[in-house]
């Protein structure tokens, strides 16, 4: 009686995405933190060089499919974070709202339903910027003439009577 022995391989698998090597990965996080700005994401990452270097591999680093992959990923799994948590806040404020209302406390109800619109974009933050520019002085002889123009204006106004003025 003979036996057969079979000689079984084992194939390797393939993956769809490559390793990411260390500095790959400690790239793709700071470029995240960093806002998108790929050669301060390259200083951080390790790599070394010019500023000039540094945004030539942080575009090549973009430019390979799995690490703009695991970005894509990455940025994905932050905005589910993300919009768990604003709508657990939501959620909050308007439980908030109810029983404030409830109690008759109508300035914390009021309250909670503004920070659920400010949760979802209703209200647009305002910042104003002022530039103080320096003031260009005229020729005292020019100014004193502008002034003195002005004046024979405003005394011309005055001399209108009321009901012509508008």
């Amino acid at each position: 009686m003979t036996t057969k022995t079979t000689k079984t391989t084992i194939k390797p698998q393939i993956t769809d995405k490559p390793r990411l090597t260390w500095k790959q990965q400690r790239f793709i996080d700071e470029y995240i933190t960093n806002n998108g700005n790929a050669t301060l994401a390259a200083r951080l990452a390790g790599y070394n060089g010019s500023d000039n270097y540094l945004a030539v591999v942080g575009g090549q680093n973009l430019r390979k499919y799995h690490i703009k992959a695991a970005i894509d990923e990455k940025k994905a799994e932050l905005s589910k974070k993300s919009e768990l948590t604003i709508l657990s806040q939501q959620q909050a404020h308007a439980r908030l709202a109810r029983l404030a209302e409830e109690k008759g406390d109508l300035a914390t109800a009021t309250r909670n339903i503004e920070l659920i619109g400010k949760t979802i974009g209703a209200y647009a933050d305002v910042h104003e910027v002022r530039q103080v520019k320096p003031v260009e002085r005229a020729e005292p002889a020019e100014e004193a003439a502008q002034l003195k123009s002005r004046l024979q204006l405003i005394e011309q106004m005055e001399a209108v009577p009321d009901c012509v003025q508008r």
